[in-house]
């Protein structure tokens, strides 16, 4: 039943991201070809920010294919640890390709290129990065609504939840680089070109952080959202009246995996079978909400001896 769980979610993000790599690779080679008839950092930067989409897609599809695999000897917690090599990789490429493009930029500001506005040359890019804002928009609204799907399964994709942050910003960022060609055109100030190109830039790095944030969240082991914890001790306190308690709670998210353990307070007079029994039915309980979970359940009498003692 888990693994019938484990390939729907996956399927809901693998084909997610492979709509977003369609997407962006048609709009990077729209953007190409507009930056070749108007010359223009700005169309050149959103160019870029449509490959990185692309590229940093295709990493996600793959990282979240291999996190998703069983757990084998090498590996007995599983191969969550994919989407967070996934997503370092991703916010590192797009701060990266940020960054090359701020000196691209700068180095047009200092050295200023002549720049011809014609005008069907320049209203043609303007339309091109609108189309893109438009295609931005449905894209994050398409992933929010599969993130929000996975969310009441309880499952989240690390790899996912990264190319979402970057398309939100997707939107944005196209619908402000045509409000700025728009500009140069107008005023007829070639420079205002790299100036915004910066903006576009910097822009594009800040989107990043997100992604780095989360990943730096995994790798220091963060316990799982609170609203999760609070989910999965309502399941334990409610399940039976023998439960008297709940200590030592633990949880860890690592890409796709939920990781819990805990210490189980139960009647003294429970026999060993009927304690293991009842710990036995909390775990299958927890993992019918979670299908991702680890769940791992310690026993211990009520009242815990030297507990009035801490």
């Amino acid at each position: 039943m888990r693994d019938i769980f484990v390939k729907e979610d996956a399927n809901i993000a693998q084909k997610t991201m492979s709509l977003a790599v369609r997407v962006s690779l048609c709009l990077a080679m729209l953007k190409l070809a507009a930056f070749f008839l108007s010359n223009s950092i700005l169309v050149l930067v959103s160019a870029f920010d449509s490959c990185a989409d692309a590229a940093t897609s295709v990493v996600n599809r793959f990282v979240n294919r291999k996190s998703l695999e069983q757990a084998d000897k090498e590996h007995p917690f599983g191969h969550g640890g994919f989407e967070v090599i996934g997503s370092l990789i991703q916010g590192l490429i797009i701060l990266f390709i940020g960054m090359w493009l701020l000196l691209e930029a700068c180095d047009r500001f200092i050295n200023p290129l002549e720049l011809e506005l014609n005008q069907s040359d320049w209203l043609i890019s303007a339309a091109v990065l609108l189309f893109s804002a438009g295609c931005g928009y449905f894209i994050h609204r398409y992933m929010q609504r599969n993130l929000l799907l996975l969310e009441q399964k309880g499952q989240r994709s690390l790899a996912l939840l990264g190319d979402h942050a970057h398309y939100a910003g997707d939107a944005f960022m196209n619908a402000a680089g045509a409000t700025g060609v728009i500009t140069v055109y107008l005023t007829q100030q070639p420079i205002l070109d790299p100036i915004m190109g910066c903006i576009g830039s910097l822009l594009l790095m800040l989107t990043a952080f997100p992604v780095l944030r989360k990943v730096y969240k995994d790798i220091m082991q963060n316990e799982a959202r609170p609203e999760l914890q609070r989910a999965i001790l309502a399941i334990v306190t409610s399940y039976d009246q023998r439960i008297k308690g709940v200590h030592l709670f633990r949880t860890r998210e690592l890409g796709p995996a939920l990781y819990i353990d805990f210490h189980l307070e139960l009647e003294p007079s429970l026999s060993l079978v009927e304690a293991h029994n009842l710990g036995q039915s909390v775990s299958e309980l927890i993992r019918a909400k979670f299908p991702n979970a680890d769940v791992l359940v310690h026993l211990d009498p009520h009242p815990r001896p030297g507990a009035a003692a801490n």
